[in-house]
């Protein structure tokens, strides 16, 4: 049976909306977070991961939550975290929020990686 959801990704602006979409949602869901170049724009190639991970988890509306957020705001809402290294160019940066810390930070489109870091944060399999 194929279930078809839709992919909804919040765009986080302001130290507000972290708060409330993040930091706050981090304690029921787990958070994912693509962290792009205001030039660029989120990551387009990642999207089938993202809609492979709503699609397989079961209840994952309720489990994850898909957010975007630029560099530089990622930076000022959450300093002390290094998310985002010293030097970084323009290849996709992933984060994984769960209890407002950030468990995992991947680079590059690695769908595998971030298969297995979703799954082995939320215990789950698919």
């Amino acid at each position: 049976m194929s279930r078809k959801l839709k992919l909804q990704q919040t765009n986080v602006e302001t130290q507000e909306q972290f708060d409330e979409v993040v930091l706050a949602k981090s304690y029921d869901k787990l958070v994912l977070v693509d962290v792009y170049k205001g030039w660029s724009g989120p990551c387009e190639i990642m999207q089938p991961t993202f809609e492979y991970l709503l699609i397989n988890i079961d209840n994952a509306v309720n489990l994850v939550e898909f957010v975007t957020i630029d560099q530089e705001n990622m930076k000022k809402f959450m300093p002390s975290a290094s998310v985002v290294p010293e030097g970084h160019g323009c290849r996709p940066l992933f984060a994984v929020v769960k209890d407002e810390q950030v468990k995992e930070v991947i680079e590059g489109c690695n769908a595998p990686t971030l298969i297995q870091t979703v799954c082995t944060i939320l215990d789950i399999e698919i």
